[in-house]
């Protein structure tokens, strides 16, 4: 990564890795795998969860359907008081630390949309069938180069599928078309599923021309809290989730669009979802690559291409 240090990273509960992280990466998000999280909880919490009938879909309701840390650690209180559970071990212990991994601690953080280490153990099982523990250091690093070298073919492969043809609209919303122009169709979709959950909320201005409430129609008890900015065309939503995923939510497009705000601000738009992410230029001198070769330093700058820096 040329120096730099990575936004966020995650991992499983290894005590070891937490403490490397701290000490090499002081200034990283470090996040336990939900996954991992959960799975442990299952092993731990199976008699719980078969004795006590609407424990475990609160359990997930809890860790998953909680905007914010206060309204988690609300309704984890409330679900131990509700179960009886005060004294389960386990539980004490995913409560002790909750920091590391519920994901209500992490909404301020760009994490891609994601919350598990899926993605890097896909790669660590690509990398076992190609290396084991009697690959040399030098047929190692010839290896992963070639593993990587598959990973941009199946990346050049999805790009080139994902630029064929024009996405349908679903609206009128000059938005919608600027959003189709500039992100890649995986993230337009994802768009535009937001804009079309616009229609399943309902407005209320609080403040005028600074603070709105939206409230799902089908379930009154979902209310998310918008504050808006006019002169900066800021806007920003306790549900966080562009903060997590780089995508503006349905409740702030709802109240751009009740404003009359019928573009997306640039300061929302991240270069690592555009559709010409890709062709940023850098100043490839300033870059020290002499012992990668032309090929490999070709490949790392197309992927630094994507990084928000």
């Amino acid at each position: 990564m040329f120096g730099q240090h990575p936004k966020a990273i995650i991992i499983d509960q290894d005590p070891a890795m937490k403490k490397a992280i701290e000490q090499v990466f002081p200034q990283t998000v470090h996040r336990c795998c939900e996954w991992h999280v959960m799975r442990k909880a299952r092993e731990h919490l199976g008699l719980v969860y078969s004795t006590k009938e609407g424990f475990q879909k609160e359990l997930f309701s809890c860790i998953d359907g909680s905007i914010t840390i206060e309204e988690f650690e609300m309704r984890w209180i409330g679900m131990l008081q509700k179960f009886d559970l005060y004294d389960n071990k386990h539980l004490q212990f995913m409560w002790s630390n909750r920091h590391q991994w519920v994901p209500a601690y992490f909404r301020d953080t760009f994490f891609a949309v994601m919350c598990t280490s899926q993605c890097s153990e896909s790669i660590n099982v690509v990398t076992k069938i190609w290396v084991d523990n009697h690959t040399s250091i030098y047929k190692f690093v010839l290896q992963i180069e070639k593993v990587i070298e598959t990973q941009y073919d199946k990346e050049d492969e999805e790009d080139y599928r994902m630029r064929g043809g024009e996405v349908k609209l679903y609206s009128y919303n000059p938005i919608e078309v600027q959003a189709r122009d500039i992100y890649t169709k995986r993230n337009f979709f994802e768009f535009k599923e937001q804009l079309r959950l616009i229609s399943g909320h309902s407005l209320l201005e609080l403040e005028k021309n600074s603070l709105y409430k939206t409230t799902a129609i089908h379930n009154p008890t979902m209310t998310y809290t918008i504050s808006v900015n006019r002169l900066a065309e800021k806007v920003s939503c306790n549900c966080k989730m562009f903060e997590f995923t780089g995508l503006l939510c349905s409740h702030i497009l709802k109240v751009l669009h009740y404003i009359g705000i019928y573009s997306i601000p640039s300061h929302y738009i991240l270069k690592r979802w555009a559709e010409n992410a890709q062709r940023r230029s850098f100043n490839i001198q300033s870059i020290q690559h002499e012992a990668m070769g032309d090929s490999l330093h070709a490949k790392a700058i197309r992927s630094n291409v994507k990084q928000e820096i």
